[in-house]
């Protein structure tokens, strides 16, 4: 067991150490070459039939070619499906067959696009006439593959349509933070991404990092890779960013995808995936209140044909706070590996770990409407107040296969585990005013809790794009089911003062060193006798459909739905037995069956002012 310790006022500034090691993946061509140096290169493409332009973009983002042409060339022009192993320059020829375009190389790294037969209007005498540009590409140095690639804008979100929809084309309010974002500000658990969303806001969680408030509403739960994880009954987890991809958030209802969320919106964490490119990086961190932290990160192939991928992340944290008595230990791990057995299919094995010891904190008691006007480390825990513990498991796994260019069905399923005690030097009434009439004093008493959350969810969706009567549609059908067990156990008093414990919230190093006796004679009892074990019970079912269908490039409507079969349960009993079999032999008043329709319907379209702010984001993402 870790000591416990208080606040230390020695100070250090924070310093950042970073190692960073690279290896380029065999013959891959540098893209900081002229276009020329790459022309016999071979890349593997999957681009979906769509608008030129979009197919360009994409072309460009995977070969680092950027595309120089007048937007009125392209405007309403289709590109078609592109699939298999070729050049750059052989991909362009299929994608420009038929549009009346062709190419020829510029300078550096760019391909000029013009018509194969260009008639030019008859300018006034002694003027001249210059046509607009577009400029379609990406910086040197950039490739969605790489990890060594700092992207601050994402252009597509999973959680938001499941699907490979541009954000700008969903009918929806999207934020993503990613992973550049997340290094810069030295971000360690999602609380600290998400300061960058606007409508979210922490809220106090007892030491641990899920509880938010999104747009007005309470939001436990987070998703991991589109899937629920253990927060399924109110009980806050925590989340080491040293696997994260990035954060996005949802904003609004997203029952008709998910069925169990919150109107104000919902929070998805993606995970690192193994990389073709070699990367190992290991990074140290010091800062203020005795503040250090390891983080590393390794992938690349582990055979030659690049067929089987690793990746092995994770961290150490250990630090105080400014506040007494607080402190946080945690240890993350976060291994996977890739199978890919053809160009079409893909499976990928993930485990996540994480140990956390911290102590809780009730932070500051309000006086009236205003905090109390107290030093802001004054603390109302106990140096002997047993240290909390946290841990977890999630494992999880991927699969992807692609029938053609159009069409694929992906599945994933997610195994959650997770221990969580804690020892409370508790304000009593917990749910009321414990600050006495003299407005210093605090009532306080011991109370304990424990849970244990066994989970699992798992989905499975089917994609497709296809025209119908001059209308391009990318639709969705698709089925998930959750299953989670949770049992809870209490101990000590919450409810009732101990005056032997009040606490002077002005002084309360006065009354520290509670004895062990008080703690072993408190948590022996229980406020409500025969309600110690609590065990609840989730098993949820949903079969959705959705279609996006666009027109004229401009005009976006998404229609779907969702059912679902929902039961729960909380059977109570004064022994672990007792509360399952109070589930077991339930009556209505124990369990509860409900199913629903979720209907989802949203219009975006797209001004001409937006189409062009719409391009302006592609060229300057990539920069």
């Amino acid at each position: 067991m870790k000591p416990l310790r208080l606040r230390r006022s020695r100070k250090r500034a924070a310093a950042t150490l970073c190692l960073g090691l690279s290896a380029a993946a065999a013959l891959q061509p540098s893209l900081a070459e002229p276009a020329a140096a790459n022309s016999a290169a071979v890349y593997r493409f999957d681009i979906a039939a769509q608008p030129l332009y979009a197919a360009l973009s994409q072309l460009a983002e995977q070969t680092g070619i950027q595309f120089v042409y007048s937007p009125d060339l392209v405007r309403s022009l289709q590109a078609p499906a592109l699939s298999g192993s070729m050049t750059a320059d052989q991909a362009l020829q299929k994608l420009l067959a038929g549009s009346g375009l062709a190419h020829k190389a510029g300078q550096g790294n760019s391909v000029i696009l013009e018509k194969t037969a260009v008639n030019e209007p008859q300018s006034a005498p002694g003027s001249t006439t210059l046509p607009s540009v577009t400029v379609v590409g990406k910086a040197s140095g950039f490739d969605d593959n790489d990890p060594r690639s700092r992207e601050y804008a994402k252009s597509h979100s999973a959680a938001a349509t499941k699907t490979d929809t541009p954000i700008f084309d969903t009918a929806a309010s999207i934020q993503v933070v990613p992973r550049a974002v997340m290094e810069d500000q030295k971000n360690t658990r999602i609380k600290d991404a998400l300061e960058n969303v606007s409508g979210v806001r922490a809220q106090p969680t007892l030491g641990m990092g899920t509880g938010f408030i999104v747009r007005g509403f309470k939001v436990d739960h987070v998703f991991r890779n589109g899937l629920i994880t253990t927060q399924s009954n109110g009980f806050n987890s925590e989340f080491d960013i040293a696997n994260l991809e990035s954060v996005e958030i949802l904003k609004g209802p997203s029952a008709m995808l998910y069925g169990r969320s919150e109107p104000g919106g919902l929070i998805n964490v993606t995970t690192k995936k193994p990389s073709e490119t070699p990367f190992y990086s290991l990074e140290q961190q010091f800062g203020s209140y005795d503040y250090y932290r390891t983080q590393w990160d390794a992938t690349g192939p582990l055979n030659g044909d690049k067929t089987l991928l690793y990746r092995f992340s994770g961290s150490y944290q250990d630090n105080n706070s400014f506040r007494d008595l607080i402190f946080t230990d945690r240890v993350s791990v976060s291994p996977s590996i890739t199978w890919k057995p053809s160009d079409a299919t893909d499976f990928t094995l993930n485990v996540e770990g994480l140990k956390q010891d911290y102590q809780a904190d009730f932070g500051i008691p309000a006086i009236g409407n205003r905090p109390a006007n107290i030093p802001i480390g004054n603390s109302f825990g106990d140096t002997n107040d047993p240290v909390d513990h946290l841990s977890k498991v999630h494992l999880g796994t991927e699969f992807n296969h692609r029938f053609n260019q159009d069409w694929a069905i992906h599945n994933r399923f997610l195994m959650s585990r997770e221990n969580n005690e804690q020892v409370f030097v508790n304000p009593s009434p917990a749910f009321g005013n414990a600050l006495l009439a003299d407005n210093r004093t605090l009532g306080r008493n011991i109370f304990s809790q424990e849970n244990e959350v066994e989970a699992y969810t798992t989905n499975l969706d089917l994609t497709g794009k296809f025209k119908l009567l001059g209308m391009q549609h990318d639709a969705l059908v698709g089925f998930d089911y959750t299953q989670s067990h949770t049992m809870y156990h209490t101990q000590g008093d919450w409810q009732n003062r101990n005056p032997a414990l009040d606490i002077d919230i002005y002084n309360p190093r006065a009354s520290y060193g509670i004895p062990s006796s008080v703690f072993d004679s408190t948590l022996a009892t229980y406020v409500q006798p025969g309600r110690e074990y609590s065990m609840f019970v989730t098993e949820w079912y949903g079969a959705y459909f959705q279609d996006h269908i666009t027109l004229w490039d401009k005009l976006h409507i998404y229609g779907g739905g969702r059912y679902d079969w929902a039961e729960v349960g909380r059977g109570r009993g004064a022994t672990e037995a007792s509360a399952e079999n109070a589930l077991e032999y339930s009556n209505p008043s124990v369990k509860r069956k409900d199913e629903a329709f979720s209907p989802r319907v949203g219009i975006l379209y797209q001004l001409a002012l937006a189409q062009r702010l719409r391009q302006l984001e592609q060229f300057v993402r990539r920069q």
